[in-house]
C-alpha cells in the first residue's frame, strides 16, 4: 500500500512538472506578448500604423484566421463549437513568410510550408486520424473556407501541445481561395518588457486605441493567459492523483502500525529474553521503530520503481487525450524527496506506540526470567 500510494504521488508530481514544462514550449514557439483578434479582416496596413504607434510595442505582426468546417460528399456541411467559440472550434490560419513571432512547430511527417504553396496544408497531429491512412503528401482535406468549399494537400503533420496554430496555410494560397489580399484580422504584438503587468496595460491600451479607429475587436489575450489556460486544463486531474496518493499514504501507515503491532505480541518472548539479559527498553524500542522505518524506506525503492513507468503511462494517457502528444517526461526529485521524509516520520510515529507497549510488556518478561 505504500509502495502504491508512493508510486501514484510521485508519478503525479512528474506529470505536474511535464505540465509545467509546457508554458516553456510555448515561450520558445510564441514569441509575442499579446494577441489581439478582431470581428472582421482590415488592412493589414493600416493595422500595423495604428498598433505601433502604441507606447512599449517594439515588433507588430499581422496574421489572417478564418473560421473553416470539414466537408463530406453528400452532407451538409456543420461548424461545431462551445459557447466560448474557441473550444471545438476549427480555423485555418495564414503564418507569415518571415515571421519572427512564430517558431513553426516540429514536424513529425513531411515538411512545413514553402511561399510558392498555394494548396498546401499542414495540419496538427491532433487531426492526423482525417488523413484516413493516406500519406502525408498525397492525402488531401476538403474544407469550407469562408463559405467556399476548397480542397488542400496535407504536406505536412506537426506537434502542437497546447494553442494549435493549425491547420495552417501560406498567405498566396489564402489570398487565392478567399479572394482577399493585404488584410488581416489577427494582431501579434511583441513589447519592450516582457512581464505580465506591461502585457495587461498594453492590451487595455490596443483595445482603446483600435476602438477610436473605429475597429472592433473580439478580444485582446496576453501570453500569460495562454500559458494559464494550458496549466489549469491538466492540473485538476493532478491534484485528484496527489489526494488519492495521501489518503492512501495514510491508510498504509494505519495498516503500517497495525501489523507492527502484532508482531510485537508474536514477538513477546524474544524481546523477554532481550530484555533479561540487560537490553534496555531504549534499544528494544529502537528495534521496533527501525524495523518499520525499514518497511517505509523499501516502500519508497519500489515506488520510484513503479512511478517511473506510471509517469510515462500518466504523460502518454493524459497528454493524447487532452493534447493529442505526450507530456515532456520529467523526473521530480523533490516529490521524492518530501514523500520519503514524510512517509519515514510517518513510519516513526506510528510504530513508536507498538515500541512502547512492548517496552512495558518486556519488563514483565524480565521479571518472569529473573
Amino acid at each position: 500500500m505504500l509502495a502504491l500510494a508512493g508510486a501514484i504521488f510521485i508519478s503525479g508530481l512528474n506529470t505536474s512538472a511535464g505540465i509545467e514544462a509546457i508554458p516553456d514550449t510555448l515561450a520558445a514557439e510564441q514569441r509575442w506578448d499579446v494577441e489581439v483578434a478582431l470581428d472582421a479582416p482590415v488592412s493589414a496596413t493600416r493595422l500595423e500604423s495604428v498598433v505601433a504607434r502604441i507606447p512599449h510595442v517594439t515588433h507588430v505582426e499581422t496574421w489572417t484566421s478564418e473560421p473553416a468546417a470539414l466537408q463530406s460528399s453528400g452532407q451538409v456541411d456543420v461548424t461545431t463549437t462551445y459557447p466560448d467559440q474557441g473550444h471545438g472550434s476549427l480555423n485555418v490560419t495564414t503564418v507569415p513568410e518571415t515571421s519572427s513571432v512564430f517558431v513553426p512547430p516540429p514536424v513529425l511527417e513531411g515538411r512545413w510550408l514553402r511561399s510558392d504553396d498555394t494548396n498546401a496544408m499542414v495540419l496538427p497531429q491532433m487531426m492526423k486520424n482525417l488523413l484516413q491512412g493516406r500519406r502525408v503528401g498525397e492525402a488531401t482535406i476538403q474544407l469550407a473556407v469562408g463559405g467556399k468549399r476548397t480542397t488542400w494537400r496535407v504536406v505536412g503533420i506537426v506537434e502542437e501541445l497546447f494553442a494549435p496554430t493549425c491547420p495552417c496555410v501560406s498567405r498566396a494560397g489564402f489570398d487565392q481561395v478567399t479572394g482577399r489580399t493585404g488584410q488581416a484580422n489577427i494582431i501579434r504584438i511583441v513589447t519592450d518588457s516582457h512581464d505580465a503587468q506591461t502585457r495587461m496595460a498594453l492590451g487595455q491600451m490596443v483595445r482603446q486605441t483600435l476602438t477610436n479607429a473605429a475597429i472592433k475587436v473580439r478580444y485582446v489575450r496576453p501570453l500569460d493567459w495562454l500559458t494559464a489556460v494550458s496549466t489549469g486544463h491538466l492540473s485538476v486531474l493532478v491534484v485528484v492523483f496527489l489526494l488519492m496518493a495521501s489518503v492512501m499514504g495514510v491508510v498504509g501507515l494505519i495498516g503500517l502500525g497495525s501489523t507492527m503491532s502484532t508482531n510485537v505480541l508474536e514477538r513477546t518472548r524474544e524481546f523477554g529474553v532481550m530484555r533479561a539479559i540487560g537490553a534496555p527498553a531504549s534499544i528494544v524500542r529502537r528495534v521496533v521503530v527501525a524495523e518499520g522505518v525499514f518497511t517505509a524506506a523499501l516502500s519508497c525503492v519500489v515506488a520510484v520503481v513503479v512511478a517511473l513507468l506510471l509517469t510515462r503511462v500518466m504523460d502518454v494517457g493524459l497528454g493524447n487525450l487532452f493534447l493529442g502528444a505526450p507530456l515532456p517526461f520529467r523526473f521530480s526529485t523533490s516529490a521524492l524527496l518530501v514523500w520519503a521524509v514524510a512517509i519515514v516520520l510517518g513510519a516513526i510515529l506510528t510504530t513508536l506506540a507498538p515500541g512502547l507497549s512492548n517496552s512495558q510488556r518486556g519488563g514483565e518478561k524480565e521479571e518472569f526470567f529473573l
